[in-house]
């Protein structure tokens, strides 16, 4: 079994990526490229491809 911890990490990670997902679309829709989104949000080109 997971510390409790351990297990707040998790779900805050799971919550932050739910948001980077939310503006990525929102980015999406605003015309961005995947370059450009990728390089706002801090991740990698082949992340925000996926």
């Amino acid at each position: 079994m997971l510390p409790t911890a351990r297990i707040s990490q998790k779900m805050a990670g799971a919550a932050g990526k739910t948001a980077e997902r939310a503006r990525y679309i929102q980015l999406t829709r605003q015309g961005l490229n995947n370059a450009e989104i990728c390089r706002q949000l801090g991740i990698g080109r082949k992340t925000g491809s996926n």
